[in-house]
């Protein structure tokens, strides 16, 4: 369970880098912060210690560009051109890296797995954004509803899933023809985590509402 610690932690940090590196005119801070942890996990850190650093770069984007969604701001081509770019070249990079016999000091000690999804991350994120977009505007009922729903127990599901992996996972199995070299059983744990995210999202829900924290749409 370090990720739900390590998530406290980043949430707890997250009011100070709103403050003094990202709301002001350091703006910029915001680069610099990232690289300075890019640069930290890269140099100084062991397998162990980058589950937890490798993280928090990819958490500083997601705060930038959750801000700036949230206020409406939009991008230009130029940087959505970036964004695209970057995740064609670092998906390619990838493919490469897990195609060849490497050290592991290269390919995870020392991050060649993680750094890959520090900028493969927000084109990907930018392009469901723009699929969502357009199934709205298409008025997709039954999609839309499914993205709605998924949506509202998001973070349910994070927390549950790779625990319910290691779970299921021990007690499930599906004999071929039907196991598909482990799809059926992934989907399987797939809905199962989702039936759980919503239990205790709703139970989590109704408690904060009855204590006066939060209000039911």
């Amino acid at each position: 369970m370090w990720y739900i610690s390590m998530i406290v932690v980043l949430y707890l940090l997250t009011p100070f880098y709103m403050k003094y590196f990202f709301m002001g005119r350091e703006k910029k801070c915001t680069i610099i912060a990232i690289v300075v942890a890019f640069l930290i996990s890269f140099f100084f850190l062991d397998k162990q210690q980058l589950l937890f650093f490798g993280r928090v770069p990819i958490f500083l984007l997601g705060i930038y560009f959750g801000f700036h969604s949230y206020e409406d701001h939009s991008m230009n081509k130029k940087q959505i051109g970036i964004l695209f770019g970057m995740m064609v070249i670092v998906f390619a990079l990838e493919i490469y890296i897990h195609s060849i016999d490497v050290d592991d000091a290269i390919l995870f000690g020392k991050g060649g797995y993680w750094y890959c999804g520090f900028f493969f991350v927000p084109g990907l994120c930018y392009l469901i954004a723009l699929c969502s977009k357009w199934l709205k505007e298409k008025n997709i009922t039954f999609i839309n509803l499914f993205f709605e729903k998924l949506g509202k127990v998001s973070l349910s599901f994070y927390l549950l899933h790779e625990i319910c992996i290691r779970f299921f996972s021990n007690i499930i199995t599906i004999n071929p023809p039907y196991n598909y070299n482990g799809i059926a059983l992934n989907v399987l744990i797939i809905l199962l985590t989702y039936i759980l995210a919503y239990i205790l999202q709703t139970t989590v829900s109704y408690i904060l509402e009855k204590i006066g924290l939060e209000k039911r749409a």
